[in-house]
């Protein structure tokens, strides 16, 4: 009997699924109203005759397993169908996820016709380190912590795509569109993105240290606070892109297109290895000037505002007569430097050396300075105390 059932369920589960539907529908009208067509048939059967106990043991086992086998067989087939479709996608990841471009983009036009190419991407379920999806269109989307290194995305449109946080190094973008893309706190270390397009895109303390930006594309970027540390940038168009608190080291900006002076002289000052570099009467905003070597240098006159030279090396620098409002020099060597005449309001000093600096005629109003550093100083005759009280 057993072994009857066994060959019953097993003909069953290669049923079609709209027959096994069926058969379940069925046994609940079977238990239900099986017995009202019994006695329709015969009316002489009546409940309490030995027929009828017989019946209805027989009928009440019968129906019960007949409808538990065809309800086991719908829930294996169920379970069935969604094993085939994770392996099917899995499959479609690793396709997806090959050196080989044409392979690659077909698993993408697969995995779009079924709609999940959004869920096999956010699930992390694609290995990129060696994707080749030249062309590869994903605009509106969000990829924000994705790592994408070592991907191939030439000539990709990412159009107002979300990357932000993501890991992108060593990634070629050469000619891809990232019009309008959020690129804050990525990290492009060495990626390739010559001719891409990434007007009005954000950058946001994004790292593209050695970076290759040759001719590409940057009007009205924003990369306030970015890494371009060693990037090459012939050619590239920052035509109104904001360039504050930007890491020029190494760069050069002189084949660039749209770039203002202040800039120019930014990239000059953090780039400069000598003593006694002449920046008299340059105007600077919210430069990123950290670690700069500008020993004996020559600022005087200049007007500076908002910029960082934290760390810098300005032994001996000459700052007379110049304007250095809200500066940060905290950790900078300024010893023996002439600050006569600055105004240096709320300019930060913080663990700067001081020894022998000339403050004679300096406003400090404001400024973050301690009564120990003012103590090394050459001089402070006549100057404003951050505490707007004048120095005798």
């Amino acid at each position: 009997m057993k072994k009857q059932r066994r060959n019953f369920r097993l003909f069953l589960i290669g049923l079609p699924l709209i027959t096994k539907l069926g058969i379940a529908l069925l046994s609940i009208a079977f238990i239900f109203f099986g017995t009202s067509v019994v006695r329709h048939w015969n009316p002489q059967i009546s409940p309490g005759t030995l027929f009828w106990n017989l019946f209805d043991d027989y009928y009440a086992n019968i129906s019960i397993d007949f409808l538990g086998t065809a309800i086991t067989i719908l829930i294996i087939d169920k379970i069935n169908e969604n094993r085939a479709r994770e392996n099917e996608k899995r499959d479609l990841a690793l396709q997806m996820g090959s050196p080989n471009s044409a392979f690659a983009m077909e698993a993408v036009r697969r995995l779009r016709i079924r709609d999940w190419l959004e869920e096999v991407i956010l699930q992390d379920k694609v290995d990129f380190s060696v994707a080749n999806l030249q062309g590869f269109d994903l605009c509106d989307f969000d990829l924000s912590h994705m790592t994408l290194s070592g991907a191939d995305f030439s000539n990709a449109k990412f159009d107002s795509t979300k990357f932000i946080h993501a890991k992108m190094d060593g990634t070629v973008l050469q000619g891809a569109s990232l019009l309008a893309c959020d690129l804050s706190m990525a990290t492009l270390q060495k990626a390739k993105l010559m001719k891409a397009v990434l007007t009005d895109s954000r950058l946001e303390n994004a790292i593209l240290r050695d970076a290759d930006l040759s001719n590409a594309i940057l009007i009205s970027a924003n990369l306030t606070g970015a890494c371009l540390a060693n990037a090459r940038l012939d050619g590239t168009d920052l035509t109104n892109a904001n360039l504050e608190y930007v890491d020029f080291s190494g760069v050069e900006l002189e084949n660039t297109i749209g770039v203002p002076q202040k800039w120019l002289w930014a990239q000059r000052i953090i780039n400069n290895r000598r003593k006694g570099e002449k920046f008299s009467g340059i105007e600077l905003h919210n430069a990123y000037l950290r670690g700069a070597y500008l020993e004996q240098a020559d600022f005087s006159k200049s007007i500076v505002d908002g910029s960082d030279f934290s760390k810098s090396i300005l032994r001996g620098a000459d700052f007379a007569g110049a304007i250095f409002k809200h500066v940060n020099f905290s950790q900078a060597d300024l010893s023996n430097a002439n600050f006569t005449r600055a105004n240096l309001v709320e300019t930060d000093f913080s663990g700067a050396e001081l020894e022998h600096a000339d403050f004679t005629g300096a406003d400090l109003t404001g400024a973050k300075i301690t009564r120990e550093q003012l103590s090394k100083v050459k001089r402070l005759y006549q100057a404003i105390l951050p505490d707007g009280k004048i120095s005798e």
